[in-house]
């Protein structure tokens, strides 16, 4: 018969070790995407006209809020639901 090369059994330690280097490789990941998107909110709101709050705040909100904040921000500020913006007057 052959021996089997590898060691399956999992001890508990293995497991918890496993689970918590994941879980910090997890967080590590979302705090980067936040920064991210807090730095894409900066620059686009100190680009253009912001609503309802300054470009700090939205930048804070977005850097606590993460990628759900950006997408309200994208909404009020890009797409199709934002107020308009005033076309130049034509002189006649």
């Amino acid at each position: 018969m052959h021996s089997i090369p590898f060691d399956f059994s999992f001890s508990s330690e293995g497991i918890r070790q496993t689970v918590f280097l994941l879980g910090i490789a997890y967080l590590i990941g979302i705090a980067i995407i936040h920064l991210v998107f807090a730095r894409g909110v900066w620059f686009a709101a100190n680009s253009r006209r912001v609503y309802f709050a300054p470009p700090a705040v939205w930048t804070l909100a977005t850097l606590f809020g993460g990628i759900f904040i950006a997408a309200i921000f994208w909404v009020m500020h890009f797409s199709t639901l934002s107020p308009p913006k005033k076309a130049p007057r034509a002189e006649a």
